[in-house]
């Protein structure tokens, strides 16, 4: 068979959402045949999308990606257009509560009433600077940050809310962005700080779930591919060829094989990629240039309590809410958009440095759970 008459071989790194996304629009929108092999270490596909179900209950819950990003209100979702297409409908999220100083304030109000004027005058001064320096516009457009060269790309955001001179209003601010941070203000830029805050802004950006779970975008997605799905195949190694293909090598069980494609596409996070060994030279510099180039790490940390009954809700509204505890956690209650089973849900988002070390000290974060002085 000529070369020129076979299918191309593609070969997919990664079947969590990104891998099955690169496999959908590749079969969806191909002139031409493909062979398309998604290798996936663990024993299923989504990657870090997974809606498991409380033993003790039969809940639902999100143990994985908690919430979708909507931006359509600003153009084009392409997300959220191909969640529609696949038959899947969705639910709004929204959380305007945070626990602060052991108070719940409820919404902005409460929020100002309790900084008091002169801290609640330097947040509306905060307000004002991030909407002026990231537009709506060019937030949707994710080039909010290229071309720029000003003092929030190279200050951190630990010297931003340094300079608000205000101890209450920095530790407010971290409160309400520390879960989407994922670090801590001194390992990111002031530019990503204020992304983050500007989250919680509905013109710059809104929030939703699937019903039934997160994790039914990547079934339907999974079912919809004629691309052969290899799972407990962990890949080793690219190797480039002479004839400008590529050989990977990966674990099979109890034996390594090898294939040979014509395109490798990567889908993998920057922690992932690390561990794979790139064979050619010109192929392992550019890798580990991209690798330095995306290497900054992040660390969350999920625990999901099930509780006899939603006694919060009296007081909290809304999808989730903001502790200050754990140097800022987003708490999400599952039970107000998974509805099956009975009883209701809690699950605290921990992020930065609090989640990798308290993933080794379950005993002290549960004590703290448990805390009946706290709720």
């Amino acid at each position: 068979m000529n070369s020129s008459d076979r299918k191309r071989r593609i070969a997919i790194i990664g079947g969590g959402p990104g891998g099955l996304l690169t496999a959908y629009y590749l079969e969806r929108f191909s002139t031409g045949e493909l062979d398309i092999s998604l290798f996936e270490a663990s024993n299923r596909v989504g990657g870090k999308v997974l809606t498991p179900h409380m033993p003790q209950t039969g809940h639902a819950y999100e143990a994985g990606v908690a919430e979708i990003y909507d931006y359509s209100h600003l153009g084009p979702d392409p997300l959220k257009s191909l969640i529609r297409d696949l038959g899947l409908t969705i639910t709004p999220m929204d959380g305007d509560a945070v626990i602060f100083e052991g108070c719940i304030l409820a919404d902005e109000d409460d929020v100002r009433r309790h900084l008091g004027p002169q801290s609640a005058a330097l947040l509306d001064e905060l307000n004002r600077n991030a909407r002026a320096a990231f537009t709506p516009e060019n937030y949707y457009q994710s080039d909010w940050q290229h071309g720029r060269h000003d003092a929030s790309t190279r200050d951190t955001f630990a010297h931003f809310l340094d300079q608000l001179g205000d101890e209450r209003l920095r530790r407010y601010v971290e409160t309400v962005v520390h879960s989407d941070l994922a670090t801590q203000p001194h390992k990111t830029s002031a530019a990503y700080g204020l992304q983050n805050w500007l989250m919680n802004e509905p013109d710059y950006m809104q929030l939703y779930s699937i019903d039934g779970g997160n994790e039914s975008l990547v079934r339907y997605l999974a079912k919809k591919l004629t691309a052969k799905i290899q799972l407990k195949s962990r890949v080793t190694q690219v190797v480039t060829r002479e004839d400008a293909r590529y050989d990977l090598i990966w674990d099979a069980g109890t034996k390594t094989k090898t294939e040979t494609f014509d395109d490798v596409i990567l889908a993998l996070p920057v922690a992932s990629l690390s561990q794979l060994t790139f064979v050619g030279l010109s192929l392992d510099q550019a890798m580990r240039q991209h690798i330095r180039h995306y290497d900054y790490p992040a660390h969350y940390l999920r625990v999901t309590v099930a509780f006899k009954k939603a006694f919060w809700r009296s007081a909290i509204k809304g999808s989730f809410f903001m502790i200050e505890a754990f140097g800022g956690a987003c708490v999400y209650d599952e039970s107000s958009r998974n509805q099956s089973g009975s009883g209701a849900i809690l699950s605290w988002l921990l992020a930065g440095d609090a989640a990798m070390t308290l993933g080794v000290q379950s005993r002290h974060l549960m004590d703290w759970i448990y805390d009946e002085s706290f709720w």
